[in-house]
């Protein structure tokens, strides 16, 4: 069953011309985290597919169960989010006819210390779900980069992450540290994929993957 269709917008976040990972994970929280208020105390947790990049305002529409999509129907992200008594699949599709208009600076809070290929231990700021989202998805990128020598012109594009805890965080903490570690990469269209596993430090076993696309820019 439909639980609800709507119009979303979003804002550009710094010097980008996309709509960013963070972004699109938080929009769909806040719009569905109501249905979720009967479950406090519990994990929640967020599976997400980014089919492509997104340039512009999109259309959101949530069901209780799977549905199945093409790729024809300009589907730019989909997943669920769930816990262990409710889930809500989401599908994102874009909205060409309505362009980003506004951007936010934001400014990141990471320090990371790179122990290997595509990973390292970074400390990342926790204020909110924003920051939390926006500083984790930066620091894995980051040890991409770092691995990379720092080289100016690489594109990094997030493909997935599974089991992101949502609310995991207490009001209180503003770091915390993380552990990034390597799970493999592989080769990838024109260039490669890279599979990493996130564990933190403060919250004993609570852990989720991520992948990422990377190639050298033009």
């Amino acid at each position: 069953m439909k639980i609800f269709e709507k119009s979303v917008e979003f804002n550009y976040i710094n010097d980008r011309n996309y709509v960013h990972s963070s972004s699109i994970i938080q929009c769909i929280w806040l719009n569905i985290e109501s249905y979720f208020h009967s479950y406090d105390g519990q994990g929640i947790f967020m599976d997400i597919r980014f089919h492509h990049i997104l340039n512009s305002n999109a259309k959101l529409i949530v069901f209780d169960e799977h549905q199945n999509f093409l790729e024809k129907d300009h589907i730019s992200s989909e997943g669920v989010v769930y816990t262990e008594g409710m889930k809500l699949y989401f599908y994102l599709f874009e909205d060409t006819n309505s362009k980003v208009v506004k951007s936010n600076n934001f400014k990141y809070c990471v320090d990371v210390n790179c122990a290997g290929d595509y990973e390292g231990v970074c400390i990342i700021g926790t204020d909110d779900i924003d920051s939390y989202i926006s500083n984790i998805i930066e620091a894995n990128k980051r040890v991409h980069k770092i691995t990379l020598c720092e080289k100016s012109k690489i594109e990094v594009v997030n493909l997935y992450m599974k089991k992101i805890p949502i609310l995991c965080l207490d009001e209180g903490l503003k770091l915390t540290t993380i552990t990034i570690k390597n799970l493999g990469v592989r080769e990838h269209g024109d260039g490669v994929a890279t599979l990493n596993k996130i564990k933190f430090h403060d919250f004993s076993g609570l852990q989720f993957d991520v992948a990422f696309f990377v190639k050298e820019g033009v």
